[in-house]
């Protein structure tokens, strides 16, 4: 028996999903397939590339975490999607200033 839950915050950012995660997917006790899409929104503010770096690896541990707390025998699997070049922050008409292509290659 297969089940598919898609979660989409609008303007949400990695902590949002992680959030998410751990207020809908914590509790229950079987392993996951999951496909993070996630960190478009992360790009255009203050965060670092270190820092949204970290916040990957930090919801990562907590999907991993969830696999060790029920003791699955195979364990949550999580793919991390490519960040999707957005235009509100990837256009190259946009003043070199505003222009955020660099930071989410980094990413």
């Amino acid at each position: 028996l297969s089940h598919i839950d898609f979660d989409t915050i609008i303007g949400g950012r990695i902590h949002d999903i992680h959030a998410s995660f751990i207020y809908q997917y914590d509790k229950l006790s079987n392993p996951m397939d999951i496909l993070l899409a996630c960190g478009v929104n992360n790009i255009p503010t203050s965060d670092s590339v270190d820092n949204i770096i970290f916040q990957f690896k930090s919801l990562v541990k907590s999907i991993k975490n969830h696999s060790i707390a029920n003791n699955h025998k195979q364990p949550n699997r999580v793919v991390i999607s490519t960040i999707h070049y957005a235009p509100k922050y990837a256009d190259s008409r946009l003043p070199p200033y505003l222009n955020q292509t660099d930071k989410g290659s980094q990413v």
